[in-house]
This record gives structure tokens, sequence and C-alpha cells, in this order.
């Protein structure tokens, strides 16, 4: 849980290609994103099913919590109308940039063990 606000982290998953990309052009924003005219982010808890039903085909994605004392103002939460989950999920309208990155990891294998930073936080907003 981010301390900072009482409200759960946001993630951004990425394929190692955009985060190639990212690091070409300080943007991070995937087809997806371009597609639905938004950055489509996560709170913890919904991690294991996003990586499940987008990442699954992969063996190593990148994990970015991004801080969102930069993008607080510009932070949306909502439901996605055209999702079977129902759930409210964080995005953003505009860029979301490199230097917002907090963290980031490297996650490898078909299972996508989380790091334990992320479990514990997880585990904290049950």
């Amino acid at each position: 849980m981010d301390k900072r606000k009482d409200k759960p982290s946001i993630y951004k998953i990425l394929s190692i290609k955009e985060w190639n990309n990212v690091k070409k052009t300080g943007l991070i924003k995937t087809r997806l994103d371009l597609e639905s005219g938004f950055v489509h982010l996560s709170f913890p808890k919904q991690l294991e099913m996003t990586i499940k039903i987008y990442f699954s085909d992969m063996n190593e994605i990148i994990l970015l919590k991004i801080n969102t004392d930069i993008q607080k103002k510009k932070l949306k939460y909502e439901a996605n109308e055209n999702s079977k989950r129902k759930e409210i999920f964080p995005h953003v309208d505009s860029e979301l940039r490199y230097e917002m990155i907090e963290k980031k990891w490297k996650v490898i294998g078909t299972s996508f063990k989380l790091p334990d930073e992320v479990y514990s936080e997880i585990n904290q907003n049950l």
C-alpha cells in the first residue's frame, strides 16, 4: 500500500519489446493503450489476472511501479465496460513518461512470480 495516500500502488505491465520501445522513446504506451486512447494500469490485486490474460504466452515481462505522486492529478479510476472483469482499474488519459517509473522488475518464467514486495501489498489490501 502506498502509505503516502492510503491508496494501493499503480503498476504497468510491458512485454520486453514494449519496454525496449519505452527506453528509446521515453513514453510508456503499448499498442492496446494507443487503440484504447488511454494508458492501462493495474492495482496490485489485479496483476496476476492481467498477466494471465494478456501475457501468458511470454517468457518474461517488465513490471513497472508508477510514481503516483507525479501522476495523482492525471489518474482516473473507472470500470472497463467492454471487459468481462467488472472491476475498477486505474488509467491515465495523458502521456506516461519514463521518469514516472518508481521501480521496475523483470519477471521471468511461465508462472510469473511477482516480487515479494508486490505480494506483501496485495495481502495488505485484502
